[in-house]
């Protein structure tokens, strides 16, 4: 089953996105391991993809927060079935995903490299990680709930072009 996919259209609102995100006046919520900040409309309101995605899935888009030196362990996310990603800052952090082998101790994995500017669905029922090493790690991520599931997602937007 497939880990990921990149989409064709590029961000045009990054650039914005990750001012917001490095900003001492944004708002942090902590959630799990990680703190969110929530997305204002006005930052993305000129993306085709986010505002598709939005309005097409009821989508919420957010900022992860990941401190350095943090490993995210190996998991599936419980309610989001995929997430559509875009790594705003945090060169030196890697996502991993991970399949079974014959060695329950033992998986083998696929790096997912994140390229500037670019969108990536991701399918969050599979294994995944996050490795973050030196800097702080600052995320975009936009969730899709069950019973949506990554194939739908995938195929809509391939349909318009995103």
């Amino acid at each position: 089953m497939e880990q990921f996919s990149k989409l064709t259209t590029i961000s045009t609102c990054k650039s914005k996105l990750t001012e917001f995100a490095i900003s001492n006046s944004t708002t942090w919520i902590r959630k799990n391991a990680f703190d969110i900040a929530m997305v204002p409309k006005y930052l993305i309101n000129d993306d085709i993809v986010v505002m598709n995605l939005m309005e097409q899935f009821n989508a919420v888009p957010v900022i992860f927060r990941m401190p350095p030196w943090q490993f995210y362990r190996f998991h599936t996310d419980a309610i989001r079935s995929c997430a559509l990603n875009m790594l705003l800052e945090g060169k030196d952090s890697q996502t991993y995903y991970g399949r079974e082998t014959n060695d329950e101790e033992v998986l083998n994995i696929v790096e997912l490299n994140y390229e500037a500017d670019c969108y990536y669905l991701l399918n969050t029922h599979l294994k995944h990680s996050v490795v973050n090493r030196n800097n702080t790690r600052y995320m975009f991520s936009m969730g899709f709930n069950t019973p949506l599931d990554y194939t739908t997602v995938k195929e809509f937007c391939r349909a318009n072009n995103l």
